[in-house]
């Protein structure tokens, strides 16, 4: 069975040969919750130091519909091996009224960025890549379901296009069978429109349940989070490198958060289409 979606030929055409867009480039986050209900329970921290595990690790991505327009949006993601970069589906691929497709068309890849004035902290350097049929992969339970379940995607950089990655990245671990959650403290990790541009935050919470593949929690994380890590967290404060699943939305309550969990069958799509 075919369970990705890669960008066509036409698809990267369209990238060489854009149509202008808009000065402003609408989001494209699912609807969430409104900001002044996040606000209320805003907990976050800067990561000030992002040049150290897992924070290194953490990208921003900077998404354009026209590689020749400066305008775009923001997105985060993570690095599991030098060359592969795990973000959600939608972050990829826009399930609009308007019908699915790929939206963008470059995208820069930064991690562990943390930009104060005029210092611009890029540990690991950053990487510009057009869209691609070998580079993009998007689920199908996401891309021709709408399915949240499945709301993930990667981008897979090209030979000689790898981060200068020393040791580990993030690597993904299983979760308890549902409908169970997982025990424990957990991170949620990103780039979130609502602070300062090209600085990374994390919340510090519990998962509260998990139905079916979705983790619901109350850490909080806002626009520009997608795609995000939620990372397993010791009990002094510090975090490991398991990422257990993907921030993908605020529920429209505004009472709690919801991710995509690193089960099993996610993390065999993530590695089977980890290849360019």
């Amino acid at each position: 069975m075919n369970d990705v979606t890669c960008p066509t030929e036409a698809d990267v055409a369209a990238a060489l040969d854009p149509t202008p867009v808009p000065a402003e480039v609408p989001s494209n986050e699912p609807a969430s919750a409104p900001e002044a209900a996040l606000d209320a329970a805003d907990d976050r921290r800067e990561i000030t130091n992002t040049k150290v595990s897992p924070y290194v690790y953490v990208c921003q991505l900077y998404m354009q519909k026209d590689p020749n327009n400066e305008a775009g949006s923001l997105g985060t993601g993570f690095l599991v091996a030098p060359n592969v970069i795990v973000t959600c589906g939608h972050n990829l691929w826009s399930n609009s009224a308007l019908g699915g497709g790929f939206v963008f068309k470059r995208f820069t890849i930064i991690p562990g960025r943390r930009s104060v004035g005029t210092n611009d902290t890029q540990p690991l350097g950053k990487r510009d890549v057009l869209l691609s049929p070998k580079g993009f992969k998007v689920h199908t339970g996401w891309s021709e379901k709408k399915d949240r379940n499945y709301d993930v995607g990667l981008i897979v950089l090209p030979p000689g296009k790898e981060f200068p990655v020393k040791g580990n990245t993030l690597s993904y671990g299983g979760i308890s069978i549902p409908p169970s959650a997982p025990r424990g403290r957990y991170t949620v990790l990103g780039y979130p429109k609502a602070k300062p541009l090209y600085t990374m935050w994390g919340s510090l919470g519990q998962i509260d349940t998990l139905e079916r593949n979705i983790l619901y929690y109350r850490m909080m994380a806002s626009e520009g989070q997608s795609g995000g890590p939620i990372i397993a967290t010791r009990d002094d404060g510090t975090l490991g490198n398991v990422v257990v699943g993907i921030h993908i939305a605020e529920e429209r309550d505004g009472t709690r958060r919801a991710g995509l969990a690193m089960t099993q069958a996610i993390q065999d799509w993530i590695t089977k289409n980890s290849v360019y």
